[in-house]
Parts: structure tokens; C-alpha cells; sequence
């Protein structure tokens, strides 16, 4: 999951987040913004970017089964006749 965080605390050393109440600390990344995102995978935590998220997803192109053509002749044999009722 990522999530934006407010950033409580940067110095040139450490930077400290808050994730769902939580404080986090990371190594700082020497920006000004005053907010980052945060991914949570696997019970750890790392800095990311928001689109990372909203990669596009791969779809496989759907094979369609092309349909016969039917031909007069064809349509012909299908209709009964009322003498072979």
C-alpha cells in the first residue's frame, strides 16, 4: 500500500514520517517537500514515488474466434420444407 505522509522531521541525516500514526524514520533525502510517499509491502517500509502505483496493467489481446460465413446453399438445407414436416 503507499501512502502520502506528512514529514515531521528531515535533517541532513534522518527523516522522519508519520505512517497511520506511526512514526517512521528514514534516511533523509534532502528535499524541501513537505510531504512523501511511503510504501508498506511485506512489513517494511520505503520511500516511493506515487506512480508507481498506477503502473499500467498488461492486457493480453483477446483471440476471437472468427465465425464461419454461411452460404446460400448452407441456409437452404437448414429450412424445412412443410412436406418433410
Amino acid at each position: 500500500m503507499i501512502k502520502e505522509c506528512k514529514v515531521l522531521l528531515r535533517n541532513q541525516y534522518v527523516m522522519v514520517v508519520e505512517f497511520e500514526g506511526k512514526e517512521i524514520q528514514f534516511p533523509s533525502d534532502h528535499s524541501d517537500f513537505d510531504t512523501v510517499f511511503v510504501k508498506y509491502e511485506n512489513g517494511k517500509y520505503s520511500i516511493t514515488d506515487k506512480l508507481e502505483e498506477s503502473k499500467p496493467v498488461k492486457i493480453k489481446p483477446i483471440s476471437r474466434n472468427k465465425k464461419k460465413k454461411v452460404t446460400e446453399v448452407e441456409l437452404a438445407d437448414d429450412v424445412t420444407t412443410e412436406e418433410q414436416k
